[in-house]
């Protein structure tokens, strides 16, 4: 049905686009990567607002001047409440986009059968859990990622079925292999590190593409394999980062 009263047309194409700038940029937060870049479609939204309220003004004045008052008052809360809905919209959006990624409580992870314990205080993003099942060619596997503000913390449970009695330096050899084809460039060559109860090999690489650098440490557990990752920004190696993937192991991995 047409809408033959230019202020009312003025209200409906104002109301238009105004939720067709917030739906948009809803769609653009929605599909943006982590940490990657979004729009904020304001100038549709500031359109549709000017619009509608110019619309709603000049027809608010054209029923006062019939004396329409019935007309007028009804138009007077369907314009508040409009005004309230798109207000709420906004908020909403805009706290949405705010919000903090981080976590306020203290979150707990157990791998494997409780072999191995995760604890993440608050200030960390909620953890993020894939699991890999035993294959022909694959070996089971957990692995959860997280970050803080500084850093990013990957802690990957492969269950290689060793011995046991077997500690992190019986296979330093094999580990050492591994760990210099698992970078673009090694900063740190492979060496064991003595992390308070808990004996880690420790490399540091670097990744050209993603100019990360990656302080790994490994630990042999009970005849299975702990890799802790803690990444930041590259492409040199940064004391306080190496100091933060220490703590992180020793503190936040409970072995059991």
């Amino acid at each position: 049905m047409a809408i033959e009263n230019p202020n009312k047309k003025n209200m409906l194409v104002g109301m238009i686009w105004c939720v067709l700038g917030i739906a948009v940029t809803f769609i653009s937060y929605y599909c943006a990567t982590e940490g990657g870049s979004y729009s904020i479609f304001y100038g549709a939204i500031i359109y549709g607002i000017y619009q509608a309220g110019k619309g709603w003004s000049a027809h608010l004045r054209e029923l006062r001047a019939e004396a329409q008052m019935g007309e007028f008052k009804k138009w007077v809360l369907i314009g508040v409440c409009a005004l309230a809905l798109v207000g709420g919209l906004t908020y909403a959006s805009w706290d949405m986009m705010h919000a903090s990624p981080f976590e306020e409580k203290e979150q707990v992870v157990d791998l494997h059968e409780d072999d191995v314990r995760l604890t993440l205080p608050a200030g960390f993003a909620k953890i993020d859990t894939r699991e890999i099942e035993d294959t022909d060619s694959t070996y089971a596997s957990m692995s959860i990622y997280s970050y803080d503000s500084d850093y990013g913390f990957l802690v990957e449970y492969i269950e290689y079925g060793f011995s046991d009695t077997l500690a992190t330096e019986d296979i330093y050899d094999r580990l050492a292999i591994n760990a210099m084809s698992y970078s673009d460039t090694i900063l740190a060559f492979p060496r064991m590190r003595n992390l308070g109860d808990r004996e880690a090999l420790r490399y540091i690489g670097y990744f050209n593409d993603d100019n990360t650098v990656a302080v790994c440490h490994e630990i042999v557990h009970n005849g299975n394999l702990i890799s802790v990752y803690c990444f930041g920004m590259g492409p040199e190696i940064d004391s306080l980062q190496i100091a933060c993937a220490a703590e992180f192991v020793r503190y936040n991995i409970e072995l059991k």
